[in-house]
């Protein structure tokens, strides 16, 4: 039985092509273990589980996986690692979440060798290299039981098998014994040396029914466990015309009534209801070899995975539409095929670029028949008789041996130079030939010996002699289809009509028309550059089948009718089969069984309901009664999601996850998904939306990731979904992130903010309110300033001038108001002078005091000392203390001017802590300032000083001076 065999070896980064086991989860991934180490497989990728792992999640006790098993219930696999022990991982994180050494197994000092293991009901029944009997609970993943067996000889088990609550050990050598589940007593035993096994090497032992299926290097034996009947399976088995019971058998394993065998050298089917065989094989050559030394066969639906020495093979169980042929056995070779007609239904001819070759379909054995020139069309003319056009000449295959045509057709010396491209006889006597250099039709008729041109007769000369192809409309018509042109031809009547050309496209305009055929009442061309064509019954376009509608490529070469609902059609990269009835393109590539992408532009016939299409590295063979679409929904999965910050890479697996947290110094998240098709893994087309973004659906072709950067905070649901080749869509999972803010978007940092800003902001305000404050209370002062002592001085001017003007003869009044104008002037000058900013620093105070003092006192012969200190020049002061500093100043040195009566008068001005200390001492009478006083002056001074939250101490006795210690506020 030929078959689509697919193969995953060291290139698709398997860990070892020696398979020990082929394991299927509920959730559609394969796990593979092999001798170095642990593979899951989706179809695409491979993930690997090792001993060294750099991923700890990963790690395995040891590498060497020597058997595996996997329950549905908890989702877990269990996987034994040779001598190292068990090893329990989830299959929906990928992770490994425990790990039991042999010595806690087997309860011993040392490793032990675990040489099989097989689940049953909450337990996994592991047998040993020391003949022990291990029963793993799994519910509470701990050992049940330890059960040390006492077999004959020392020799290994090799496989455990349980049966109608029976365990069945098999011995390398001695035996098989068979032990009750609960209690781990023996019940009955078989040995070797009493069957016909006594001398042969043991490989498997497979559980049917009640009988013990054992596969050896002699053959099949079956043994009946409850009866003890052994029988070879020759005698068992009908119609074995593949399996010999001396030959070596690696495997035999059950699919309800359908049993596959695995030898050293094939791989077989056998149906137990009907009693046949099959033989299962690639004609890919290279791949069979992965159909040898099978060590696990495993079912999925029309899948069969096969685990063996070379690898993983993967075949499709229904009956494949496409089977490629390229070279076979003895590497002969199919190359460049222009012409493939089939000569019965086991035999084709196929013309190549380096000849003629014969194939025997059933055996895929290739045979030369003409070599030295590229053949490229051929044709049969009779009973096995063709005529073949070479680049050197034409000749005629008769026989299956090659003649010259002109030795047995004279008048082909007329054509002896010409190409034929296409070959087509339309009855008994008149083969049509297409030239392939541009001499248009001619006209063999083999009866009278004649060939005639069409171009030589206006009737039936051609507008466009670059023919392409010749096809047989009906039984008095031949329709020649030219590059720019496709023409109706009545050779008895020698008419001739243009039925639909380039003019009829626009505004398409095709290149090259290369082929056409019939569907019911429509006609469709394959028209190179734009696609397929559809033409009514009056040749006018109805449709055009091109990139728009999902083509593989618009470089259509040949076109075929299947049945009434199938238009397909070859191409240089790929075949396209357009359904009529669903009005959908299907298209088919080499991973589907095509022989390769490429096509040849004249090859393709379809015979006895097969189509033939040749291409570059041999022949594609299209079946379609066994044509179907892929009707096989993907099942979707996000299978990794990785954040990536500045420092490092985080990563999750777990298929039932729907919400993540992404945190807030991440700079990338990867989010990877797969569409599970074993089928057409790389031809899953995947679109994705995010709600609070896209409303549309985004494509990503095959691309079966998404990167997100520079999402704002916030949480945002991703929706992802995928079709298969043939367009068949999932249902969209989707998945919540949930994009944690940086520490400044926080909620808390932006109320935060807020709170500042509205601190700031009110402070601002106080702040206004309070230099505005100042300002109303400055302008007061100057006010009460004006009002209180110019205003009332003004008054007396006011005053005295009105009697001066009564009095004029007494000049006493005049002398008044002269020095009343004097006062107001300096008052004047000290408010211009003390609100001035200019004067804002000490200095400008010390030297205002100096000019004021010292002309004052030098007047009433009282010697002046100024001193201060050197911080006082570079000092800033306020408006309020300058003014007042002054003024109390002022009032102390007119009181020692007035009533001191001294002879010296020292003034010291210094800064601490930010405070004026101004000391004013004389040497004059003194007073009693322990005695209650109704002096204005000194009470203003006290005043003055309080106000601005500073001191004034005046410390005098009679004979003694007068002391005022002032400390103010700079």
């Amino acid at each position: 039985m030929l078959v689509n065999l697919k193969t995953v070896g060291l290139e698709q980064n398997l860990s070892s092509v020696n398979i020990r086991s082929v394991i299927r989860d509920k959730n559609g991934f394969l796990w593979l273990s092999t001798q170095d180490g642990l593979n899951k497989y989706d179809g695409k990728n491979i993930i690997q589980f090792k001993k060294n792992s750099s991923d700890n999640r990963k790690a395995l006790l040891g590498s060497d996986c020597f058997s595996s098993s996997y329950s549905n219930s908890d989702s877990l696999l269990y996987v034994i690692s040779s001598y190292e022990g068990l090893n329990i991982i989830n299959i929906n994180t990928n992770n490994v979440i425990n790990k039991i050494s042999s010595k806690i197994l087997c309860n011993s000092k040392e490793n032990v060798w675990i040489r099989s293991m097989v689940d049953y009901k909450d337990f996994l029944i592991m047998g040993t290299d020391k003949r022990q009997l291990i029963i793993f609970n799994k519910r509470l993943g701990k050992v049940h039981k330890i059960k040390n067996l006492q077999s004959e000889t020392k020799a290994d088990m090799f496989s455990l098998s349980v049966v109608d609550n029976e365990i069945c050990v098999a011995y390398q050598k001695s035996g098989i014994e068979i032990y009750a589940f609960e209690s781990l007593q023996l019940k009955r035993k078989f040995l070797y040396h009493n069957m016909a096994l006594a001398s042969a090497v043991l490989n498997q032992v497979t559980v049917k029914d009640s009988d013990l299926w054992i596969a050896s290097n002699i053959g099949i034996f079956i043994k009946d466990i409850k009866t003890g009947i052994e029988t070879a399976i020759e005698n068992r088995l009908l119609n074995n015309q593949f399996l010999s019971a001396k030959q070596y058998v690696s495997l035999v394993q059950f699919n309800k009534d359908l049993l596959v065998i695995g030898t050293s050298s094939n791989f077989f089917e056998y149906d137990l209801k009907t009693n046949l065989y099959s033989e299962i094989f690639s004609s890919d050559v290279d791949k069979n070899s992965y159909l040898t030394l099978v060590n696990s066969v495993k079912w999925d639906n029309n899948i069969m995975w096969i685990g063996g020495a070379y690898g993983l093979a993967q075949i499709t169980t229904h009956n494949p539409a496409f089977a490629s042929y390229y070279r076979d056995d003895a590497n002969s070779k199919l190359e460049h095929l222009y012409t493939i007609i089939p000569t019965s239904t086991k035999t084709l001819l196929a013309a190549a670029d380096d000849g003629l070759y014969k194939m025997d379909m059933a055996a895929v054995r290739i045979k030369k028949v003409l070599t030295g020139q590229t053949v490229y069309s051929f044709a049969q003319i009779g009973n096995n008789e063709f005529l073949i056009s070479g680049t050197k000449n034409l000749l005629v295959l008769k026989n299956e041996k090659v003649f010259k045509a002109t030795t047995i057709y004279p008048e082909f010396k007329k054509v002896e130079r010409e190409l034929f491209i296409c070959i087509q006889r339309i009855n008994d006597s008149v083969t049509l030939m297409g030239s392939q250099i541009g001499s248009g039709v001619f006209a063999w008729n083999r009866k009278n010996h004649t060939i005639n041109n069409f171009a030589d007769d206006g009737r039936l000369k051609l507008s466009d002699l670059l023919v392409n192809n010749i096809w047989n409309y009906k039984s008095d018509s031949t329709i020649i289809i030219s590059e720019s042109s496709i023409e109706i031809i009545d050779y008895s009547q020698k008419k001739r009509s243009t039925i639909f050309n380039k003019e009829r496209l626009l505004p398409e305009k095709a290149d090259v028309f290369m082929d056409m055929c019939q569907q019911g009442n429509s006609f469709w061309v394959a028209a190179y550059g734009l696609g397929m064509v559809c033409l009514d019954s009056r040749f006018k376009v109805t449709k055009i089948v091109g990139s728009n509608e999902g083509i593989c490529n618009t470089g259509v070469y040949k076109i075929f009718s299947i049945g009434d609902s199938l238009i397909v059609g070859t191409t240089n990269n790929g075949l396209c089969i357009y359904n009529t009835k669903l009005k959908k393109v299907f298209n088919y590539f080499k991973e589907d069984g095509l022989h390769s992408n490429a096509f040849e532009e004249t090859s393709g016939s379809f015979r006895n309901d097969s189509l033939y299409l040749g291409g570059v590295y041999g022949f594609t063979l299209f079946l379609p009664r066994f044509y179907t679409y892929n009707k096989t929904v993907p099942k979707l999965f996000f299978n990794n999601i990785s954040v990536s910050t500045s420092n490092t890479l985080y990563d999750t697996t777990n298929l039932n996850l729907t919400y993540l947290e992404i945190p807030n110094h991440a700079t990338q998240t990867k989010v990877s998904f797969i569409g599970l098709n074993y089928e057409n893994p790389n031809r899953v087309q995947y679109w994705y939306k995010i709600k609070e973004i896209n409303s549309q659906w985004i494509s990503i072709s095959n691309q079966n990731f998404i990167d997100l950067i520079g999402l704002n905070p916030g949480k945002y649901t991703l929706q992802v979904k995928a079709a298969n080749e043939d367009g068949v869509e999932s249902v969209p999972i989707q998945m919540t992130l949930n994009f944690l803010p940086k520490w400044y978007q926080t909620l808390l940092f932006k109320f935060l903010v807020a709170l500042t800003i509205g601190i700031i902001l009110y402070a601002l305000y106080r702040f206004r309110i309070r230099q505005l404050t100042k300002i109303i209370a400055v302008r007061q002062k100057i006010s009460s300033n004006l009002h209180d002592d110019i205003g009332s001085t003004l008054s007396s001017i006011n005053m005295y001038s009105q009697i001066a003007q009564l009095q004029p003869q007494d000049k006493t009044y005049i002398n008044t108001i002269q020095e009343n104008t004097q006062e107001v002037l300096g008052k004047l000058d000290d408010i211009v002078w003390a609100t001035n900013p200019k004067n804002d620093k000490l200095k400008s105070v010390t030297e205002r005091m100096d000019m004021f003092a010292r002309p004052l006192l030098q007047s009433q012969n009282i010697i002046f000392t100024f001193d201060h200190d050197q911080a006082v020049e570079s000092a800033k002061i306020s408006e309020a203390s300058r003014q007042n500093l002054f003024l109390i100043f002022k009032e102390a040195i007119n009181n020692v001017a007035k009533y001191a009566n001294c002879k010296n008068c020292k003034v010291k001005l210094s800064l601490q802590n930010k405070m004026i200390h101004c000391s004013i001492t004389d040497d004059g009478i003194g007073f009693d300032s322990a005695l209650p006083t109704a002096r204005n002056g000194l009470l203003n001074m006290k005043l003055r000083a309080t106000e601005l939250k500073g001191k004034l101490q005046i410390t005098s006795k009679p004979g003694a001076g007068t002391s005022i210690n002032l400390q103010l506020p700079l």
